[in-house]
């Protein structure tokens, strides 16, 4: 039997999935068109433009050919609104479009933490205990805040705990001091932590939990 005739693939009836994402970046992803058109997809068009521009002004949509079935558009302003729709690719050229999806990328709130119920001082022998409260919930373990992402100079951290599990806005934060001197806790994180209280260290991302 001769070969069938090959034809452009045939994009399925629904549309790429769009993540939400922050600092001008939307993550698309989409499944593969259960139509080829009788020839290998060899990857897809993503477009995308303004809500407010049309899909049939050259000048509003911009597009990047990828050979896999997510990509991430950057660049994008935070707060503005796009249309995204992904187009296959065969030997014969490309498909039709999928469904447009719409999502806007947000400038997001930064990430806080304070201290609650610190001791005013410490006798350099015995642990004391404080709370540790996040903004918002994000993921992290307790292993991964001990060890990682929250430390004490001139003491160690020997336990936390949730408050509320499995929320992550609230833990109990143990500490042992080395000795009589300064102690200070800090919470080194790519995001904003906000100091409270009136002795602010300087260390960014450090939170007032000074000790003498």
């Amino acid at each position: 039997m001769g070969a069938g005739r090959q034809r452009l693939p045939k994009q399925g009836r629904k549309s790429a999935g769009v993540a939400r994402q922050y600092c001008g970046r939307l993550a698309v992803s989409w499944d593969a068109p259960s139509n080829d058109g009788g020839s290998e997809i060899t990857g897809y068009r993503v477009q995308w433009k303004e809500s407010s521009g049309s899909w049939d002004t050259p000048a509003d949509v911009s597009e990047t050919t990828v050979t896999g079935t997510a990509h991430t558009i950057t660049g994008l302003t935070d707060g503005t609104e796009y249309d995204v729709q992904v187009r296959a690719v065969n030997s014969e050229g490309t498909g039709e479009a999928s469904p447009e999806a719409a999502a806007t990328p947000v400038n997001p709130t930064p990430l806080t933490a304070t201290t609650h119920d610190k001791p005013s001082s410490h006798d350099g022998q015995n642990a004391f205990i404080f709370e540790l409260r996040f903004s918002e919930e994000f993921i992290l373990s307790y292993k991964a805040l001990r060890e990682h992402a929250f430390t004490v100079t001139g003491g160690e951290v020997t336990g936390v705990r949730r408050l509320q599990a499995p929320s992550n806005i609230r833990w109990e934060i143990k500490v042992m001091p080395d000795g009589d001197g300064q102690l200070r806790s800090c919470c080194p994180s790519p995001q904003t932590a906000t100091p409270t209280g009136p002795s602010v260290p300087e260390t960014a991302g450090c939170f007032p939990a000074d000790w003498n």
